[in-house]
């Protein structure tokens, strides 16, 4: 008597192998679409400028930098930025500073740029602690 075709067997080793088929084009497919996940990712830029993490060790005691986020106004985010790059400059004062900046010195805002950081809009600010150049009065030092 001949064999049937479909043993039971055959439809235990069928169903594995359907169930593997399944189990691949899962994987297969996950893997797919992780590319487009982190080109996604990408295309939020991080602009925040690279001094803008430059601490006073690597870009020199007399400087400075600040950035806050944009929540009401640019005018207002650039305004906090540098009150918090000038604070940082006037703690350094009597402790770090030569002694030509100490004193009354100027602050200049070297840089400033906005930027994103984690869809996040900031505005950043490059200070500098300058030796002030003018006397109590006003007149230019020699």
């Amino acid at each position: 008597m001949p064999k049937p075709f479909a043993t039971p067997s055959h439809h235990l080793k069928l169903g594995h192998a359907f169930i593997a088929l399944a189990i691949i084009t899962v994987i297969t497919a996950g893997c797919a679409t992780v590319p487009a996940e982190r080109k996604e990712q990408k295309t939020t830029q991080n602009t925040i400028p690279p001094w803008a993490f430059f601490t006073a060790s690597s870009y020199g005691l007399d400087h400075a930098s600040a950035c806050t986020p944009i929540e009401s106004s640019p005018d207002s985010a650039l305004t906090l930025a540098i009150a918090k790059a000038r604070e940082e400059l006037e703690g350094r004062q009597g402790r770090v500073l030569p002694a030509h900046l100490r004193g009354n010195p100027t602050f200049a805002v070297i840089k400033k740029q906005k930027g994103m950081l984690d869809n996040r809009q900031y505005y950043c600010v490059l200070m500098q602690i300058r030796a002030d150049l003018h006397d109590r009065h006003g007149q230019p030092t020699h």
